[in-house]
């Protein structure tokens, strides 16, 4: 997703606690990603590195 200078990945979880993996790594790298967001079924968001935020669901949808 591109929104105005940035460009965003965006990958759903179903795990409890999503981890940063190799290949989410690698998606950053290799499509230039400013940023990816990875969402899950639970009520709490959190940061894995700079580049890298695991999303509630719950949250994600709220604030729409």
């Amino acid at each position: 997703m591109e929104m105005p200078g940035r460009r965003i990945g965006v990958e759903f979880k179903r795990a409890d606690a999503p981890r940063a993996t190799r290949l989410m790594h690698l998606a950053i790298t290799e499509m230039a990603l400013d940023v990816l967001w990875v969402v899950y079924p639970r009520t709490r968001s959190y940061t894995l590195d700079d580049r890298l935020t695991v999303c509630s669901l719950h949250e994600s949808l709220a604030t729409q």
